[in-house]
């Protein structure tokens, strides 16, 4: 059985103060990036073995015990039994090894947001494409449609004591559907119409009715908040795709647009 009061170079009587004074003294002294004595490295494993017996009072007491009396080492029982005992601990918590690192919370949602980018990044992508054909499509020259009105109706606005207008929808023979809102002109019949319409996503820019002409391209009126911000921010998320918790949150955010903007499209 080791001498473990030799080892440290202490009293049998030494108390627990001066245990911790002399390991941390022998630490410094022989911890191998201290000391370069190869025999160091092996003489540390002793101080440390030492020190985990002795700073322990309850482990202290046992190797007292057997010290005195000659007693075999109580793990050989635990030994025998095939478990194998737990590494030892050191009493002194600044010499204890550390845990290991674990995940923090930031790099998990970092993780997290790299699994779903591929499923979510594609509506920054088709914003931007629905938004730039959208602009071309205000800027390009229009064709002008002429067609006969096969239906017509009206549909008028509800609310009491209001004075509104009401939305013509106009069913045409070649398939397309025109609404003109606040429509103030004559009275509808299944008459010959003429309309400019955008070449892409053909929406209707105006109209000649009765000798009358409507304007009408509404989608790049008031609505038009949705596209444009729908450009603004697909352009933002391309630009800074690097930035994974920004493109992340741009994707959600332009998947939302992109579903209002076709809505008022198409």
């Amino acid at each position: 059985m080791k001498d473990y009061y030799a080892i440290l170079g202490i009293r049998a009587t030494a108390h627990a103060a001066e245990i911790k004074r002399v390991y941390r003294r022998l630490v410094v002294q022989y911890h191998p990036d201290k000391n370069p004595d190869p025999q160091a490295h092996a003489y540390m494993a002793e101080i440390n073995e030492a020190y985990d017996v002795l700073g322990d009072p309850d482990a202290r007491a046992a190797y007292d015990l057997r010290r005195t009396q000659g007693w075999t080492d109580l793990v050989a029982t635990t030994t025998a039994a095939g478990q194998t005992p737990p590494p030892p601990r050191h009493r002194d918590p600044k010499y204890r090894p550390r845990p290991a690192p674990t995940m923090s919370a930031r790099r998990q949602r970092e993780a997290l947001m790299n699994k779903c980018v591929p499923y979510i990044k594609w509506f920054n992508y088709v914003g931007l494409l629905v938004t730039v054909l959208f602009a071309l499509d205000y800027v390009l020259p229009y064709s002008v449609v002429e067609s006969e009105v096969e239906n017509y109706y009206f549909q008028r606005p509800g609310g009491r004591g209001r004075n509104l207008s009401a939305v013509l929808h106009l069913s045409l023979t070649n398939g397309d559907h025109l609404k003109v809102y606040d429509y103030d002109g004559p009275r509808p019949v299944q008459a010959r119409v003429q309309y400019r319409r955008t070449l892409v996503y053909h929406t209707a820019m105006s109209l000649y009715y009765q000798a009358t002409d409507f304007k009408m391209g509404y989608n790049y009126r008031a609505l038009a908040l949705f596209p444009i911000v729908l450009l603004g921010t697909s352009l933002a998320a391309v630009l800074r795709r690097k930035n994974i918790e920004f493109f992340f949150n741009a994707s959600f955010v332009n998947g939302l647009l992109l579903v209002i903007t076709l809505w008022l499209i198409l």
